[in-house]
């Protein structure tokens, strides 16, 4: 979970004023999400977790060690920067948000367009 818990619509609201993109993404045991938010192409990721956001109160305890940590963590960071590859060389526009769990590969791609 993000410190401060309101830093997602922070970056939501930043990315309004000034109209430039931002990409999320984040990891939690064996899944890793990325999410593109660009203004006025898709929907502020914010409005896209509306009340499914994670709290503190439904975190599982993490204190133990976790090997497949790293591994992870490499592929969050991986197609986080290929959504900003994808978008900033005009490859194509991401409006896809994508999570992978890696414990069984299954894949949930959600198109985030704004309707219109």
């Amino acid at each position: 979970m993000d410190q401060p818990a309101e830093l997602d619509s922070w970056f939501d609201e930043v990315s309004n004023k000034t109209k430039k993109a931002v990409i999320f993404s984040s990891y939690a045991s064996t899944a890793t999400n990325v999410y593109p938010k660009i203004p006025g192409v898709t929907r502020d990721y914010s409005e896209f977790l509306g009340k499914e956001q994670i709290t503190k109160d439904c975190i599982i305890d993490n204190s133990f060690p976790m090997a497949a940590i790293s591994s992870v963590t490499a592929m969050a960071a991986g197609m986080a920067s290929y959504y900003a590859i994808m978008f900033l060389t005009g490859i194509r526009i991401p409006k896809d948000a994508i999570q992978i769990d890696f414990d069984g590969w299954t894949i949930l791609k959600i198109n985030v367009s704004v309707a219109g």
